[in-house]
C-alpha cells in the first residue's frame, strides 16, 4: 500500500496494537475502541457498526437477488461466537458445524445413508477434494452423471476446495508458475529409484515421461473453479 485505508487513518503505529479480537460481539460501548498494550484505548472505526440482526430458528430463507443460492442467519450471538444458519441450494447448515472429509466423493468406510440416517452423525454438509476429483475421474465424468450429489447419491450439502492445498501437500510432484500449478499424476509416477540414480534424477525423468504421455494436469485460478462447477458444489472455495 502506498496509502494506508482511511479506516486506520487513526491508529497510532508507534505503540503495540491489539486488534481487540477477543472483544464482545457485535460491539458494545465497551469493546468500541482499540486497546494497546500499555492500556490506552483509541478509537475503533467499528464503534457506528449496528448489532447483527438475529433472526429466529426456523425462519424459511428467501433467496432473492443478488444471493439465489445463499442465506445467513444469525440466531444468538455470546462474545464474538455466533450461532447461525446457512442456508443452501441443498438444505440448511447450522454452525457451528463439523465436516466430514470426502476426499475423493466417498467418506471412508461409510456410504451416504450410514451418514444420514445416523443420529450421532447426520451431518448436513461434507467436503470433497477438487484436485483428487479433476484427476480421477475427472470431472466431465461427474457433470455428465449430473454432478457429485448424483454420483455419490448425496442429497445434502457438498463444499469443494480450490485444489490449492495439495500445492504444499504434494509438492515434490508440483511445478508452479506465473500461470498456475502443474501436478505430475501420483498413479503414474510411483518414482522407482534404479540403483545408483538420485531421486532428483529420477524425479526429473519420470516429470519428463508425464509430459510426454500427457499424464501432467495443470490447476489455474480459471481451471480450479470449472472443476468446482462441474462438480456442482454448494460451496466453492
Amino acid at each position: 500500500f502506498t496509502k494506508l485505508p482511511s479506516e486506520l487513518s487513526h491508529v497510532d503505529w508507534t505503540k503495540p496494537i491489539s486488534w481487540n479480537k477477543y472483544g464482545p460481539y457485535p460491539p458494545s460501548h465497551d469493546a468500541a475502541s482499540i486497546t494497546t498494550d500499555d492500556g490506552d484505548k483509541q478509537a475503533s472505526s467499528s464503534s457506528s457498526s449496528s448489532p447483527l440482526p438475529i433472526t429466529p430458528e426456523g425462519t424459511v430463507p428467501s433467496f432473492k437477488p443478488p444471493h439465489q443460492a445463499l442465506e445467513f442467519h444469525v440466531h444468538a450471538t455470546s462474545g464474538r461466537a455466533r450461532y447461525t444458519t446457512v442456508h443452501l441450494p441443498h438444505g440448511p447448515v447450522s454452525t457451528p458445524v463439523f465436516m466430514p472429509v470426502g476426499t475423493k466423493g466417498t467418506l471412508k468406510g461409510l456410504t451416504p445413508m450410514d451418514v444420514t440416517n445416523n443420529d450421532a452423525l447426520n451431518n448436513q454438509i461434507i467436503l470433497a477434494n477438487t484436485y483428487h476429483l479433476a484427476l480421477q475421474p475427472g470431472t466431465e465424468l461427474i457433470r455428465d452423471a449430473g454432478g457429485l450429489h448424483n454420483f455419490m447419491n448425496w442429497d445434502r450439502n457438498i463444499l469443494t476446495d480450490s485444489g490449492g492445498f495439495q500445492m504444499v501437500s504434494l509438492l515434490k510432484l508440483a511445478e508452479i508458475t506465473e500461470e498456475g500449478v502443474t501436478f505430475e499424476n501420483p498413479f503414474l509416477s510411483d518414482n522407482n529409484e534404479k540403483e545408483g540414480e538420485t531421486k532428483s534424477n529420477t524425479k526429473k525423468r519420470t516429470r519428463q515421461e508425464a509430459t510426454e504421455s500427457g499424464s501432467m494436469m495443470l490447476l489455474r485460478p480459471e481451471d480450479s473453479i470449472y472443476h468446482q462447477n462441474n462438480i456442482g458444489s454448494d460451496i466453492i472455495m
